[in-house]
C-alpha cells in the first residue's frame, strides 16, 4: 500500500514537472513543484487510506442463559 503511495505520487510529481518544464518554466521551479506535487499526493493518499478504515464494531454481548445442570 505504502509503495503504491509512493509511486503514485512520483509519477504525479514527474507529470506536473515535465509540463511545467514544456511550458517554459525554469527548473528550479520544475523541482519546487516536483517535491510540492509527491508530497501533495503522498499525504492526501494516506489521508484517504487512513478515513476509509472502517473499523468493525464490537458485537453486543449476548447474554446465554445457563442452562440448568441435568439431574440424574
Amino acid at each position: 500500500m505504502i509503495v503504491g503511495l509512493i509511486l503514485l505520487g512520483s509519477m504525479a510529481a514527474a507529470g506536473v514537472s515535465i509540463t511545467a518544464l514544456v511550458l517554459g518554466f525554469p527548473i528550479w521551479a520544475a523541482l519546487l513543484l516536483y517535491s510540492l506535487t509527491g508530497m501533495a499526493v503522498v499525504l492526501t493518499g494516506a489521508a484517504l487510506v487512513f478515513l476509509r478504515q472502517t473499523r468493525p464494531a464490537r458485537p453486543e454481548p449476548q447474554a446465554y442463559p445457563l442452562a440448568a445442570a441435568p439431574r440424574g
